[in-house]
């Protein structure tokens, strides 16, 4: 595909900077159209076989192909709407030009092929309230102008190793729930999510979870392992009738050219949120900001350079603070791949990042 045929999404140019490591989450490229400013790229998932596939679609095949892996569907809005429930559709390496997708039926999952990556240029991915236990995996994800990028409403979806972005021309990366249906459990785990909103607009955030809750387990909505970076307002805004999210052991950048930046918890039902062990850097108006809502926790965050770090009166602060050694680590995590914060975290006591995240911050020399 030319770069005229797709002018909605801007015209980027990446360039790597050295080895790519196969473990963790991130590693670092640089934008050459914006060279003042790091791009992490999604590191490879685990390795699985072919036979996980049950269609396929390519930037080579055909609609009127049977979507086999040696007849692939030329379109992922053909994929989808022929994906029975609880099967799995994969795209081969190339760029895909869609309008608005819609993963229609429960259970299934939308990922790049083994081996493969593949990049979809759309205007908005929608997982609407009647697919429940949707999996979007291991894509990059460019949402279009004046649109959001990935929108989660059915329960219990997951988003896990995608780069969801909109070059800046978008409005918030993912927004999960719908004013008229409160999505249950769900995750978020393991992305890079970045370049989300129009410059200057408060209102245009990475993550925008507006209804959430838990499902009948009691397992909430999970923001987990993510690097966050570049957004115009918040990283992650828990508004204004989530409850009982856990954000937890995310890189967050809140600098450079957002104008909020951290994490804000509001709404007068807004309740039980858990913000733990994250990392954040850099936001202009509080790494994690309490509004409105009432039993909120704060527990072993670490802060560098941000305006203010855990604000608001009703919110629980435990173990937080900040120390310059957690931020200068969490940049070498990912700049080179490491699984500090969402690889193996049955090894974390071997990691100093996660030492340092759980280490007593008296003995630290810290302060929250």
């Amino acid at each position: 595909m030319t770069e005229d045929a797709r002018p909605r999404w801007g015209r980027r140019l990446l360039l790597a900077l050295g080895l790519v490591v196969a473990v963790g989450v991130a590693t670092v490229v640089v934008d050459v159209m914006r060279p003042d400013r790091p791009v992490y790229e999604v590191a490879e998932g685990p390795d699985v076989p072919l036979s996980i596939c049950s269609a396929f679609a390519s930037p080579d095949g055909s609609d009127r192909w049977p979507g086999t892996a040696e007849e692939p569907f030329q379109t992922v809005n053909r994929l989808l709407a022929t994906l029975p429930a609880g099967d799995t559709g994969c795209l081969t390496t190339g760029e895909y030009v869609e309008d608005e997708l819609e993963v229609l039926r429960a259970g299934t999952t939308l990922r790049s092929a083994p081996e493969a990556r593949a990049t979809l240029y759309l205007d908005t991915l929608i997982i609407p309230v009647s697919a429940e236990d949707v999996t979007v995996s291991d894509l990059s994800i460019v949402g279009g102008d004046d649109s959001l990028t990935v929108v989660a409403i059915g329960d219990g979806f997951t988003l896990e190793r995608n780069d969801i972005s909109n070059d800046d021309a978008g409005t918030s990366c993912v927004l999960v729930g719908a004013q008229d249906h409160r999505t249950e459990a769900g995750a978020i785990r393991d992305n890079v999510i970045h370049s989300c909103g129009q410059d200057g607009n408060h209102l245009h955030h990475g993550i925008y979870a507006q209804n959430v809750g838990p499902d009948d387990d009691g397992t909430g909505l999970l923001i987990e392992g993510n690097v966050i970076y570049d957004v115009a307002g918040y990283a992650v805004q828990l508004y204004p009738e989530s409850i009982g999210a856990v954000v937890r052991r995310n890189v967050i950048d809140g600098g450079g050219r957002s104008i909020r930046g951290g994490i804000v918890l509001d709404g007068e039902v807004s309740r039980d949120h858990l913000i733990e062990e994250n990392v954040i850097g850099r936001a202009r108006t509080g790494a994690i900001v309490q509004r409105t809502g009432t039993g909120h926790e704060s527990r072993r965050n670490c802060f560098w350079d941000n305006a203010r770090n855990v604000v608001g009166d009703d919110i629980d602060s435990e173990g937080d603070r900040e120390d310059e050694r957690c931020w200068e680590t969490a940049q070498h995590w990912t700049e080179t791949g490491s699984d500090a914060l969402a690889g193996d975290r049955d090894d974390k006591e071997e990691d100093v990042l996660c030492r340092l995240l759980e280490e007593d911050p008296a003995a630290a020399g810290g302060q929250a």
